[in-house]
C-alpha cells in the first residue's frame, strides 16, 4: 500500500540481458489479465520487480547457443519465466 506503479517501456543492449540458450527479436506478443491487473497496482500478482507483461512470445532467432535453433529461425515462446 502506498507504493506507485509506473509503466514503461526501456530498451536494452543483448548484453544486459539474463544469460540463455536463445536470443529471440520478439515481432508479437500479447498482455494477459493479471498483467492488467499487476499495471494497475493490485497487490500480489508480481512477485519480482521490474516487471516484464506478458506470457508469450512469437519473433526470429536472433542468435543461439542451442544447435535446435538457428539464426533467422520463426520460434514462438510461452510458459515458465516468460511475463
Amino acid at each position: 500500500v502506498g507504493e506507485a506503479v509506473h509503466a514503461g517501456l526501456q530498451d536494452l543492449r543483448p548484453e544486459q540481458l539474463p544469460a540463455g540458450d536463445v536470443l529471440m527479436r520478439v515481432t508479437h506478443s500479447c498482455v494477459n489479465y493479471k498483467d492488467a491487473m499487476a499495471a494497475t497496482g493490485h497487490r500480489g500478482i508480481v512477485k519480482k520487480w521490474p516487471h516484464v507483461p506478458g506470457i508469450d512470445a512469437a519473433g526470429i532467432v536472433v542468435q543461439s547457443d542451442d544447435p535446435s535453433f538457428q539464426p533467422g529461425d520463426e520460434v514462438v515462446a510461452t510458459g515458465r519465466e516468460i511475463g
